[in-house]
């Protein structure tokens, strides 16, 4: 199943200019669930983990400060990247996707919406 999920996140994004790497992370656990990268140089894995923290701060967050509205993405970006965080649904994972910040921002999110439905299905078989 995890090898599903990563060709899943493969061909999410591989319309995408600037594709860095892209994972699928247990938000509770910081358990990677599948990833890849297109660089050597780029740890995915490192940076899932880490992601996962400030995800799980941020949706507690918004829940006491917005009520009912539900997180749909956070965006950070550096000089060079932008870092796309996506929560499943209601399933306690993070979609990440890695993308150059000059390329793929817009394209990106709307991918990463467009396969939720997917996604979502290939996690269910995981848990």
């Amino acid at each position: 199943m995890r090898e599903k999920l990563k060709a899943v996140l493969e061909r999410s994004t591989e319309n995408i200019a600037g594709v860095v790497a892209s994972s699928v992370v247990d938000i509770e656990t910081a358990e990677v669930l599948a990833g890849f990268t297109c660089r050597e140089d780029f740890d995915i894995q490192s940076l899932s983990m880490a992601y996962s923290d400030l995800a799980r701060f941020q949706m507690r967050a918004a829940e006491g400060l917005l009520g009912d509205q539900r997180t749909i993405d956070v965006l950070l970006t550096t000089d060079e990247l932008a870092i796309i965080l996506r929560p499943v649904d209601d399933l306690m994972c993070l979609h990440i996707v890695v993308v150059e910040r000059s390329k793929g921002v817009g394209l990106a999110r709307k991918a990463m919406e467009a396969w939720e439905g997917e996604m979502t299905q290939v996690i269910l078989g995981l848990k």
